[in-house]
């Protein structure tokens, strides 16, 4: 559903890295020239994954990170130089 700022946007689903192996919430997404799969993880985020914050265990523990944002596909053709990417 539309975020109520925006038609255009939704929310974006965060995990806060206590969630399960292979139970993380990410965000497919497709482009014209780029098909992947986006996950975040935001250190002390509460309520998009069913485990409460825990800074003592999961991805954060020990760790001075704030955020992970992780992006993961295929480009669709070859040859694009890396400076069109960005």
């Amino acid at each position: 559903p539309p975020a109520p700022c925006c038609h255009e946007c939704c929310p974006l689903p965060l995990n806060n890295g206590n969630e399960s192996p292979g139970r993380s919430l990410v965000v497919d997404f497709e482009s014209p020239l780029f098909v992947g799969t986006l996950l975040m993880r935001i250190r002390g985020s509460v309520g998009g994954t069913p485990h409460p914050y825990d800074d003592t265990r999961g991805y954060f523990a020990g760790a001075n990170r704030r955020y992970q944002a992780v992006v993961r596909g295929v480009f669709k053709r070859g040859g694009i130089p890396m400076t069109e990417c960005v």
